[in-house]
């Protein structure tokens, strides 16, 4: 094995230097593409373990099954990098990598599974630190929460031991409840260290990579501000683009359209009111419900509630014995929404022919808008695929237009002439 390279000028940028010497309780970092914050967490996690006989490191993604190519693959890049390697045993069928001149461990885990970790025990100090890589991917501060809560207690025979939450992604939507946790002034958590880092934090990228955010800069500045410099927002993939917040005109009638979604557990109910100008080409979202844990009791109470009862209610056709049940409770004008081949692509191109206006009442609508993007391949390039997530209300406002704009909502239409539409 060749001599341990531990100089941090040969191995991370300066701006992560404060990185190595903080004993905050949380460390949040957002970045822009190529600004290295990647290799510098994970050069700083091997040093916790080399000089903190105490630490272990919970390392953290949405999906558990997304490790090996990712956090785990990384981790073994920067300890060849450190030649450290032979110092580790990696286990990439659990997976899990231990020190092996004391036993201590880094275990990866999915947010999808937070049970998980309530099994896991460190053999020596305690499970005092984590990492939440991508964490923008994880839409539930809940979930956050309870992995997050697993930090805590005494770590016996180490009074110097202290707890680290590591929070690293790229930017994303200012409605993503991670700004007004880790970057908000007034919001953010106390003992904290956050800050935003670019390309040119950056020494050891290539110069056709720093010339190509140089051109960004120059023929895209909007992107340029997300992609190169870290800034909030969505650089590309966004479905709903022509979307701003304000209020229906008081002195226009226009035919009112509602939508239901269903959830329960995990995912909310969604019920959203909206008014379609057909005239102007706008739709103004008027009112929401967004609940989880909702009886379907519960939810014809909340559309009497909100005086609907006896208007159209297009829902979720996946549950035909809760639309049944809404009947019975009162709401007879229930219908299913249409669901065929392309149904979800059919409706989202209709609703992207209007611009979408939406009330301050109806922040969960705001926040589902401002994040819902088409997925991606593994090769960066976008899909014809929405990312199935900040999709509930979505899901709720496309049953309601489409089934208004479009005769029976498409139901009856060949998949040829649907297609028709949409071009």
């Amino acid at each position: 094995m060749s001599d341990i390279n531990l100089n941090l000028g040969q191995l991370v940028g300066k701006a992560y230097y404060p990185l190595f010497s903080s004993k905050n309780r949380y460390i949040a970092i957002k970045g822009s593409r190529g600004s290295g914050k990647s290799q510098a967490i994970f050069t700083k996690i091997i040093f916790d373990i080399l000089t903190k006989p105490w630490c272990n490191y919970l390392i953290v993604r949405r999906y558990s099954n997304t490790h090996r190519k990712s956090t785990f693959s990384t981790f073994e890049q920067v300890s060849e990098r450190m030649h450290v390697h032979d110092l580790f045993n990696f286990n990439s069928s659990l997976p899990e990598i231990t020190y092996l001149p004391t036993g201590q461990k880094i275990f990866f885990v999915g947010a999808d599974k937070p049970e998980s970790v309530t099994s896991i025990t460190a053999p020596v100090g305690g499970l005092t630190h984590m990492l939440v890589e991508e964490a923008y991917q994880m839409e539930s501060e809940e979930s956050f929460d309870k992995i997050n809560d697993s930090l805590r207690g005494k770590v016996s025979g180490y009074p110097e031991a202290f707890y680290q939450t590591i929070i690293i992604f790229n930017p994303w939507s200012e409605s993503t409840w991670l700004k007004g946790r880790f970057f908000d002034e007034d919001t953010r958590e106390k003992d904290l260290l956050s800050y935003t880092t670019t390309f040119e934090d950056n020494p050891f990228l290539d110069d056709d990579f720093v010339k190509r955010m140089e051109d960004l800069k120059v023929k895209n500045p909007k992107k340029a501000q997300v992609v190169a410099y870290g800034n909030w927002g969505i650089s590309e993939g966004l479905i709903y683009e022509n979307v701003r917040q304000g209020h229906k005109p008081y002195d226009k009638q226009l035919p009112l359209v509602v939508g239901l979604d269903f959830g329960f557990t995990n995912d909310p109910t969604a019920l959203v009111k909206a008014y379609i100008d057909q005239e102007d080409s706008k739709i103004y979202v008027d009112k929401e419900s967004y609940r989880k844990g909702q009886t379907n009791q519960d939810v014809a109470q909340t559309i009497k509630d909100l005086n609907l009862d006896r208007k159209t209610v297009i829902a979720d056709s996946a549950e035909p014995k809760s639309i049944a049940e809404l009947k019975r409770s009162g709401i007879g004008k229930v219908k299913p929404a249409f669901k065929g081949k392309d149904s979800i692509n059919f409706g989202i191109d209709i609703l992207q022919g209007y611009e979408i206006v939406v009330s301050p009442e109806c922040p969960n609508v705001w926040k589902e808008i401002s994040m819902y993007v088409w997925d991606t391949q593994k090769n960066g390039q976008l899909t014809n695929k929405p990312v199935d997530a900040n999709n509930h209300a979505m899901d709720a406002l496309r049953y309601a237009c489409v089934n208004y704009l479009v005769r029976n909502g498409g139901r009856g239409m060949s998949y040829e002439d649907r297609r028709k539409l949409m071009n």
